[in-house]
């Protein structure tokens, strides 16, 4: 009860917000440990009376066997035909109250309030938006993600179903069709799917369902629902219409060309750069300046930011955004901290802004401008420039573009980026696909 009682508190959470997070799955997933050891103590009571069962049957097959190779032995005994008439006079009688008896009657009890506290439908269709419009974003292929080799990046046949169910109820039907085709295509009839409904029966009335809806608005006049359906049999949706790709999803995809206009350094710590930073300062009077190096921050001092991140005190977390957090830390936090502001300053040749730096977090989510966040960080004077270190690896997704330029970064653990315009800052972060990207963020100024 307690257990119920603290998923419950953790899944009020879970409905609320915007769309899934981390902090909200990591809940679902707690309800979904609790159902399987509820389940696998349900199949371990089952498996006890299972066997008992065979164990019966097997002393009876063996008595059988006995007789039938000894008649003259078994059935002209009167011991044994006593002993056969009680069993057959009792023992199947109480086999019968046996067969009749409740199975697993408190996994039951628990299973009943446990799927009470799960996600509502609101939840589940949140999900399906979220995984739709980061499809969309990317231009990503459903079929891509059938049974991929990566386990985390895995859809099943039955997956496919339900996401394309979902998209049908919200008046997608194009998209609908597309994750409906790979299910059809891809379902293998088992026990295990039949069990839990899951037939190609099911697959096809939502299939031939979504077509009569798109009839209906007649998209599709000049092709016949047999044709569609051909087409849907052999994996393609030729009705999908294509969209044009926005300027920020070329870039956040590594489509563009290159901007002419724009300095790019790429430095390590041996770059002459390094030591000339200052004698290069006048070309930003006339084009934006960006400094790319790589393993600007080391290792030991990405563990040691990282451990003072999770160690945040309430009073310096900026803000709960769903899916972002932001930690504000002095500069002169501890000797790494500062080693790593005074390392800054000779890479950029600029000063700090301000007296301390921000740590950001954020989940999969929509893409985002560095300058919505201004509010939560309070940066309120110009800023000249902006340092962004990385703290960590991301698996798919996760660039850094800038508006209004051709440019697209994929930056790595250890790198830094060091931007300056000499207009208003519009730096965006692409949606990250797989994991939490990790950031530290200072802003800079040429002003004395």
């Amino acid at each position: 009860m307690v257990v119920i009682l603290c998923l419950l508190l953790l899944l009020l959470a879970t409905v609320s917000g915007e769309s899934i997070h981390v902090e909200e799955l990591n809940n679902v997933l707690k309800l979904e440990r609790e159902l399987l050891h509820n389940f696998r103590s349900y199949v371990s009571a089952l498996e006890e009376r299972v066997n008992t069962m065979k164990g019966a049957i097997e002393e009876y097959s063996y008595l059988i066997k006995y007789v039938d190779r000894r008649p003259d032995l078994f059935m002209t005994n009167p011991i044994f035909g006593f002993r056969l008439m009680n069993h057959i006079r009792y023992d199947w009688q109480l086999w019968q109250s046996a067969m009749m008896l409740p199975l697993g009657s408190q996994q039951i009890e628990m299973q009943q309030r446990l799927l009470a506290l799960v996600p509502k439908d609101e939840a589940h269709t949140q999900a399906a938006e979220s995984l739709q419009s980061l499809f969309r974003f990317y231009n990503y292929k459903p079929a891509a993600f059938l049974m991929h080799r990566k386990k985390y990046l895995r859809l099943g046949p039955w997956d496919y179903y339900h996401m394309g169910r979902e998209l049908f109820e919200l008046g997608q039907y194009h998209e609908a069709l597309e994750w409906l085709a790979v299910a059809r295509v891809n379902y293998t009839a088992s026990p295990h799917n039949e069990l839990l409904g899951a037939t190609d029966e099911l697959i096809n009335y939502m299939q031939s369902k979504t077509l009569k809806k798109l009839r209906q608005q007649s998209e599709l006049a000049d092709e016949s629902l047999d044709e569609q359906l051909e087409l849907l049999t052999a994996g393609r949706t030729g009705s999908t219409p294509v969209e044009d790709a926005s300027v920020l999803q070329q870039q956040c995809r590594g489509n563009y060309e290159r901007d002419l206009q724009l300095i790019c350094e790429l430095n390590t710590e041996f770059t002459p750069f390094m030591q000339l930073a200052p004698l290069r300062m006048e070309e930003l009077l006339y084009d934006p300046l960006v400094v790319l190096n790589r393993n600007g921050i080391r290792e030991r001092e990405i563990a040691h930011l990282a451990n003072a991140f999770e160690r945040c005190p309430p009073s310096s977390m900026l803000t709960r955004i769903p899916g972002v957090k932001i930690c504000s830390i002095s500069n002169n936090f501890s000797p790494i901290s500062i080693r790593l502001m005074e390392r800054l300053v000779d890479m950029s040749a600029a000063k700090l802004l301000m007296d301390k730096f921000f740590m950001l977090e954020y989940s999969p989510r929509d893409a985002f401008r560095l300058q919505d966040l201004y509010k939560f960080l309070g940066v309120k004077e110009n800023v000249d420039g902006t340092a962004l270190f990385f703290l960590n690896d991301m698996a798919m997704g996760g660039a850094i573009t800038v508006a209004g330029h051709e440019l697209a970064a994929f930056p790595s653990r250890g790198d830094a980026l060091v931007f300056f315009f000499e207009d208003e800052f519009r730096i965006t972060f692409c949606p990250n696909v797989v994991g939490k990207r990790l950031v530290l963020i200072q802003f800079l100024t040429h002003e004395e």
